[in-house]
């Protein structure tokens, strides 16, 4: 049997991949043998840390956007009341802003309802869902 891999590496590899590097990357940064970092990203252990982490950032992200949320509506009601032609850029970048405030909100929702249909699956079994 395989000793255990070590966890302080597993982390690293995790914050690696879920930050949108190369198991390739890794190797390359930490001096892991190529088919080990391949063998423990495959790990449910891994990559169920590698989404806890991707979810992570994405809550962080949609948090940073709904407090600039916030100061894009701010601007939008400033510039209705005093804009002026050069104003035009602020005005795409609280555009941009409460877009994206918009998408990531609508992304969240969605992924909180796959985890909840996630949890139900798992706690009720496969054969609850079949015809």
């Amino acid at each position: 049997m395989m000793p255990a891999p070590p966890t302080n590496k597993l982390e690293r590899l995790a914050v690696h991949l879920a930050s949108g590097g190369t198991v390739v990357g890794f190797v390359a940064e930490t001096g892991t043998a190529l088919r080990t970092a391949y063998r423990w990203s495959a790990l449910p252990s891994t990559r169920a840390r590698v989404a806890a982490l991707r979810a992570e950032f994405v809550a962080g992200v949609a948090g940073r956007l709904a407090e600039s949320g916030n100061l894009a509506v701010d601007t939008l009601r400033n510039l209705v009341t005093d804009g002026t032609p050069q104003d035009s850029t602020r005005l795409g970048a609280a555009r941009a802003i409460l877009q994206n405030l918009a998408s990531m909100s609508a992304i969240a929702e969605m992924r909180q309802q796959i985890q909840d249909l996630e949890e139900r699956f798992n706690h009720a079994g496969p054969r609850q869902f079949t015809r």
